[in-house]
């Protein structure tokens, strides 16, 4: 491998502005390398080790605990620890391997023709050995630690950037994991990681430009055989990948705050779509729309579902709202007061998921809704399970008791239906009926059941 060129040294004769190259390339404090000198270092580094296939590692570390120094001792015992902890780190590395401070308390270290990744570990070992001595700061003894994160050229990217961000996220995995340790690059993590940034920024597009649809799903009474309202379920349809379901990006979009955004335009599509199948088939049914918990809590929600409803021209007692038990847990007061200006107007409010939180009995006593949803999963075995079947017994009795209507999810099959005709749990949602629907099918089911 050749001398790697450093990057202050090109034709520079005269002294003065080799001093000023000199200190624009180096750290101020420790005189090791800074970022700039690590960023040219590292590019020839990889294309030295392209021409030559070699290989290298790169060690991300990290001083753990050491913003506590600086709060409680000050910058001027800060700035001793940073001194020392690069005599230590230069004491434990060769004179081939290249060291430099990128960042206020991180440090990177790069061995270059590294045999196997144990050379590496052992280097991190040594590295970690050495900070976890105490600090004597003017009689005061200071104990630190170090995570390192651990990257291989070019098992773990041929990008200086990649490279460099694998090893960072190690040694935060390093952390996580109890700090004073080092962890590898996980090129698999790192790609979801990945994968799931690119996901989030087509997803802003999608609420950009609306590429989403509507399936509703029925609900029937089966005592009347009628049909008594749809659900409005979200689908993410995508120029490339096809249809998404609602469980891959719904949790992006409520980490993100995209819920927001989506769950008005759900809202609107939803009671839109509602009315012009009120004006095509001279019936009243409801439709029902799932509210986040993010959204439900935004201050002007109550406000913007009247709005939504004056502008479409839409009665309110045919929008249901469904909310899951754990919107209740720490916001159970301010909840309480939307539903009752919610109930007020006519807007019927539903408990979706019910049983499988741990609130459910505790609020059902306070809680003003009109309908409990009862979880697929106690449906699912309903045939075989004893205990399914006590429980959807218990909830329908409770329910009746208490004036509310429940509706059974997540029904497929005669058998399911049989068992739930004996707690009188009269409407039912599932496949038996109908799955899902684009609007112009739902019509056409709508139009055809009996």
């Amino acid at each position: 491998m050749t001398q790697i060129q450093e990057p202050y040294m090109d034709s520079v004769t005269d002294d003065k502005l080799f001093k000023y190259k000199f200190l624009a390339y180096h750290d101020a404090l420790t005189n090791l390398p800074n970022r700039l000198y690590f960023d040219s270092y590292l590019q020839q580094l990889m294309n030295e080790c392209k021409n030559e296939q070699q290989k290298f590692a790169l060690l991300y570390i990290d001083l753990d605990r050491f913003k506590q120094i600086n709060d409680s001792l000050g910058h001027k015992y800060g700035d001793q620890v940073l001194k020392e902890a690069t005599k230590r780190l230069g004491s434990c590395k060769e004179e081939a391997h290249f060291l430099a401070r990128v960042g206020g308390d991180e440090f990177i270290c790069i061995v270059p023709k590294v045999g196997t990744r144990s050379e590496a570990e052992e280097i991190a070992s040594a590295f970690i050995d050495a900070l976890a001595k105490p600090f004597c700061l003017n009689e005061i003894e200071c104990y630190l630690s170090a995570s390192i994160g651990i990257s291989f050229y070019p098992f773990d990217g041929d990008d200086a950037d990649m490279l460099v961000t694998y090893a960072d996220s190690a040694m935060y995995r390093a952390k996580n994991q109890g700090k004073g340790c080092y962890q590898l690059a996980n090129v698999e993590k790192n790609a979801g990681a990945y994968e799931t940034l690119m996901f989030e920024q087509e997803l802003r597009k999608a609420v950009k430009q609306e590429d989403f649809l509507l399936h509703y799903q029925p609900k029937v009474d089966v005592l009347k055989q009628k049909v008594v309202g749809f659900e409005a379920l979200i689908r993410w349809e995508h120029q490339q990948f096809g249809m998404i379901s609602p469980q891959h990006f719904i949790p992006i979009a409520e980490e993100t705050g995209l819920i927001i955004p989506i769950g008005t335009w759900v809202l609107k599509e939803a009671c839109r779509q509602h009315m012009e199948w009120r004006h095509a088939y001279q019936q009243d049914f409801s439709v029902a729309v799932n509210i986040s918990s993010n959204q439900f809590l935004e201050k002007d929600f109550v406000d913007q579902v009247f709005k939504i409803l004056a502008e479409i021209g839409m009665p309110p007692n045919l929008l249901e709202l469904e909310i899951t038990e754990s919107i209740l847990i720490q916001h159970s007061e301010l909840i309480i007061q939307k539903i009752n200006q919610l109930r007020t107007h006519g807007i019927q409010i539903s408990m979706d998921d019910f049983g499988t939180g741990f609130s459910s009995l505790n609020y059902l006593k306070k809680l003003p809704v009109d309908t409990l949803k009862i979880d697929r999963s106690f449906i699912q075995d309903l045939e075989t399970s004893e205990h399914s079947s006590a429980i959807v017994k218990a909830i329908t009795m409770l329910a009746q008791y208490l004036n509310i209507n429940v509706v059974a999810e997540g029904v497929e099959t005669i058998g399911q239906l049989e068992k739930l005709k004996e707690p009188k749990c009269n409407q039912i949602q599932g496949y038996y009926y109908s799955k899902p629907l684009i609007a112009t099918e739902a019509l056409r089911w709508l139009q055809t059941f009996k």
